[in-house]
Order: C-alpha cells, then sequence, then structure tokens
C-alpha cells in the first residue's frame, strides 16, 4: 500500500465554482425548506440508513431530502416507506436526470447542507458538494473522511453515523453556525490540498517512481508513505 500523505482521491480540477441557477425552483425544491442534499445510488441504502434519515427529517420539520435520481418505482418505495413512519411523501425530493441544467452536479449550490453516508454517497458527489461550496459531513468512510481532512475540514468527520447525524441536527437548528461553516469554507477549501491538482498528481508520480526503485532493487512488495510535495505557488 502506497499511502499518500493527503488523500488518495484525485480531483483533475481546482476549486472553480460551479455554474448554478440562484433559485430551488430549478431544482424542483421548496424555497423556503433546509435541504439536506445525499447523493448516491438509491439501491445502496439500507432500511437502518433510511430510518436514521426520517428520524433526522422528524426532527427538522421544515427540512427535505434530496436525493439522487433513481427509477420511478424506487421513489415510490421510499416515499411509501416515509409515510409509514410519519414523514411526509413530498419532504423527499428527487433530483432529475443528468441533462442540461437538470444536472444535480450543476445545481448543488442550492443545498444547506452535504451529508457522506458510508455506502450511500458517492465521495464525487462530496467533492462536487466542496467545490460548490455546500457545508458537508462524512460518517465512517475512510475515502470520504480523508477528503475532509484534505480540504481542512477535519472538524466534520466523524466516527459514526449517528454522531454525524446529530450534528447535521445542531447545525439545522443553528443557522449561524451553519453559516460561519459556509464562509471558511469560501476562503479556505479553494486552496486546500484537495483541490491542489499540481501537487496531489507529483505524489501520485513518486508513489508509482519508488515502487519502480523498490521492484529494480529486488525489493518485496510494502507499504510505505509518500512524501509530501511542496506547496504550489
Amino acid at each position: 500500500m502506497a499511502r499518500l500523505p493527503h488523500t488518495c482521491w484525485f480531483t483533475p480540477y481546482g476549486a472553480v465554482p460551479v455554474a448554478a441557477p440562484v433559485t430551488r425552483a430549478a431544482a424542483g425544491l421548496p424555497p423556503d425548506a433546509f435541504v439536506i442534499c445525499i447523493f448516491g445510488p438509491c439501491a445502496h441504502i439500507t432500511p437502518k440508513t433510511f430510518a436514521r434519515w426520517m428520524h433526522l427529517l422528524k426532527e427538522l420539520p421544515h427540512a427535505v431530502l434530496w436525493l439522487s435520481p433513481c427509477s420511478l418505482n424506487a421513489q415510490n418505495k421510499l416515499r411509501r416507506e416515509a409515510m409509514q413512519v410519519g414523514v411526509e411523501p413530498e419532504r423527499l425530493v428527487f433530483a432529475a436526470a443528468q441533462t442540461g441544467m437538470n444536472d444535480p452536479k450543476t445545481l448543488l449550490p442550492v443545498a444547506d447542507l452535504f451529508l457522506a453516508m458510508p455506502a450511500s454517497s458517492r465521495v464525487q458527489s462530496l467533492v462536487d458538494a466542496l467545490r460548490a461550496g455546500v457545508p458537508s459531513l462524512a460518517a465512517a468512510s475512510p475515502m470520504a473522511s480523508s477528503v475532509l481532512h484534505a480540504a481542512g475540514l477535519g472538524d466534520c468527520v466523524f466516527e459514526s453515523t449517528d454522531t454525524c447525524l446529530d450534528r447535521a441536527l445542531h447545525l439545522a437548528q443553528n443557522p449561524p453556525e451553519i453559516k460561519a461553516l459556509r464562509e471558511r469554507m469560501r476562503s479556505s477549501v479553494a486552496q486546500s490540498p484537495l483541490f491542489d491538482v499540481a501537487n496531489r498528481a507529483n505524489e501520485r508520480a513518486m508513489a508509482w517512481a519508488l515502487m519502480v526503485e523498490r521492484s529494480r532493487a529486488g525489493l518485496p512488495p510494502a507499504t510505505f508513505d509518500v512524501p509530501l510535495a511542496g506547496t504550489s505557488g
């Protein structure tokens, strides 16, 4: 294993803000709701995970859950499950298919909070949320955790789903705190190691060079740490 200094997730573009509409209507979202975004395959949503999300919505009557595009059958099933636990089905909003301005990635800036949940979120969606300046939290996922640490947001990483959702609840109930987090992201994430493409590429090149050196020296495979690349100008 080659251990990279920040994250093994390579982001092949800098932190350029994603162009997006400024209205919730473009994303099919209610204008005054607190929008919690979790983009990932609907097929990966487990009953236990869904129950936790519904508990969060019940604690936040002004919030909606914004989920990835999925089949109408899957949408109906999830909404039925929501109704059975007392959550209005319209509070589950499914993003449109990725076509033009309906591409969920281009609409991410309208979200209030992005949650990277184990097995139910794509890491690339988390990176897109960070690029869009959306406050983001991650739970119990080594890859998502490394992305947030590389973005300078180590305090947004939690050891368990429950503690992550507790923090999400706290932020949703305390607008000044989530506003402060968003402002901190605007001033620091763009300059963070996550989006320092040149140095992250250099570190990967160093990893391959070290592996080649070991192979030529006749050494067996081994875990090693890749040196930290210098700060790019």
